[in-house]
This record gives structure tokens, C-alpha cells and sequence, in this order.
């Protein structure tokens, strides 16, 4: 196991959150390359379990793809009690917005973070009337439930993963 990981799991670990965590407690920041090391890190704690169902995970496949995929203008840290908690990463498209990843580190899973941040990000795309989009592993039953009870259907279906989008004129979801 990479110490990379090994430091950022310590530090989670630390996290208590016993109840939901609202957007007014987390933080946010812009990524800037400085920032690969902790977004593989994310990356390997929060998905990690489903890409090693669905392809096994090698350390240094994983760091080459991060590599050639990762981008620091389009991927926000998630900051809770000054440590960095997950990511999320979407761009604007001509017809749409696409959500890349949606990042939490398992503690912190289930704590209402993902739902709010999804809340917020749908507001501000029906503010300019465009759907959201975003693929999700078969595998990763929990998200595609939480994509699901916030309104998402799925559009498509490949061989590994679930193409998701939500219409703008869905309402806002509060659970």
C-alpha cells in the first residue's frame, strides 16, 4: 500500500461527523497540480472499491490514468474541518453540465454531503436550463441510489456503467 494513502486514511480516520454535514461547513478550493497526489488519493479511497471490482486496481495504472485525466481547472476540494474530504469535478458543456466524479471519503459518506452538493450543483443548472449528466459504475449501487432519489434516470446503459442525466425542470430534492 502507497504512504499516500496510508496518510491520508490516518487522517480520516480523525474525522468525527455524527450527523449531516451541511455546505455552510465544508470548504472549498480550486485544484491546482499541487493537488494530484491528494485527488489519487480520493480517488483510490472513495472509488478505489469499485474499481478493483470491476478491473482490479494497480497502483501505477491508476497513477498514469490520474495523470492523463486529471484536471486541476475543473476539479473543486472538498474541505472539512481543514482536510481535504473529496472532490468534485464537472465542466460546463454546450448542451449540458457533466459531473466527471463526485468524491467523498468513505467516513464521510452518508453524511448528506454528496446530496447537497448534487442539490446545489442541479439549482444552478436549471438556472440556465441545462440537464446534468454523469456516468456511474454498475457496480456502485449506492450512488446510483442517491443519483436516483434526486431525480436522475438513466439514459443509457454500457457494458460497466450507467449514463445518468437529469432534466433541468426536476425540482430540487431536500431529502
Amino acid at each position: 500500500m502507497s504512504e499516500w494513502k496510508d496518510t491520508l486514511q490516518v487522517e480520516a480516520q480523525d474525522l468525527k461527523a455524527t450527523g449531516p454535514v451541511t455546505l455552510a461547513q465544508l470548504a472549498r478550493r480550486l485544484a491546482t497540480a499541487a493537488d494530484f497526489e491528494v485527488t489519487l488519493a480520493i480517488k483510490k479511497q472513495a472509488l478505489g472499491p469499485y474499481i478493483e471490482q470491476v478491473w482490479g486496481w494497480e497502483d501505477e495504472f491508476q497513477r498514469v490514468f490520474h495523470a492523463e485525466n486529471f484536471k486541476p481547472d475543473s476539479t473543486t476540494l472538498l474541505l472539512y474541518e481543514e482536510r481535504e474530504i473529496g472532490l468534485l469535478e464537472a465542466e460546463e458543456q454546450p448542451d449540458s453540465f457533466f459531473i466527471q466524479s463526485l468524491l467523498i471519503v468513505p467516513e464521510l459518506q452518508g453524511k448528506g454531503i454528496g446530496t447537497a452538493l448534487l442539490n446545489e450543483f442541479i439549482t444552478k443548472a436549471s438556472a440556465v436550463n441545462k440537464p446534468v449528466r454523469l456516468d456511474v459504475l454498475q457496480v456502485n449501487k449506492s450512488a446510483l441510489k442517491l443519483y436516483q432519489r434526486l431525480g436522475f434516470t438513466i439514459r443509457d446503459t454500457t457494458e460497466l456503467t450507467f449514463q445518468l442525466i437529469l432534466s433541468t425542470q426536476h425540482e430540487v430534492s431536500n431529502s
